[in-house]
């Protein structure tokens, strides 16, 4: 074992702190309840669950993400990694769903965690008529734009992402 002569008073406090920190224990010493995500009890076990495909008409080119504008228009939005954003709406046999984005032009995608990987819909939406998408560009720069909807509420406006600002923009190295 090397001993460590200290010559601070700020140090030596620091090292005192810092073994006192490190010996304690950590983690949870029992178990809390989650309340706040309940599945049902009504009805079959999980157990005896199946999975089934839904929307049996509809395939999609490597799907990341899904959501709904939380809107009352019940249509669903599947964020394909590619740069493309579906619509449809919200019905088993939906027969087919229409592109609300398409971005692939800048969006760079491949076998990495890159692409068009989310989006969001502003808390005022539909008022707002605004949406926010997350994807990567050019050397896996990682960007949060803004769009907004076009008159056809199945479609967005490409052309109304901002040019003079950016809302995030981050370069991984």
């Amino acid at each position: 074992m090397k001993y460590v002569f200290v010559k601070s008073k700020f140090l030596t406090i620091l090292l005192l702190y810092t073994t006192c920190v490190i010996s304690q224990e950590y983690g949870l010493k029992e178990r809390i309840p989650n309340t706040s995500f309940l599945l049902s009890t009504a009805g079959d076990t999980l157990a005896e669950m199946d999975v089934v495909r839904a929307f049996t008409n509809l395939s999609f080119v490597q799907p990341v993400f899904l959501t709904n504008a939380y809107d009352g228009s019940d249509r669903i939005f599947v964020v394909e990694k590619r740069g493309i954003i579906h619509v449809f709406d919200n019905q088993a046999d939906v027969p087919s769903s229409k592109i609300f984005l398409n971005i692939s032009s800048q969006v760079t995608s491949g076998y990495s965690e890159s692409g068009l990987l989310s989006m969001a819909f502003h808390p005022d939406f539909p008022d707002s008529n605004t949406f926010y998408v997350y994807y990567n560009t050019g050397d896996l720069l990682s960007r949060i734009s803004e769009f907004k909807v076009s008159a056809n509420p199945d479609s967005a406006d490409i052309n109304s992402e901002p040019t003079d600002r950016t809302m995030l923009c981050v370069i991984s190295s």
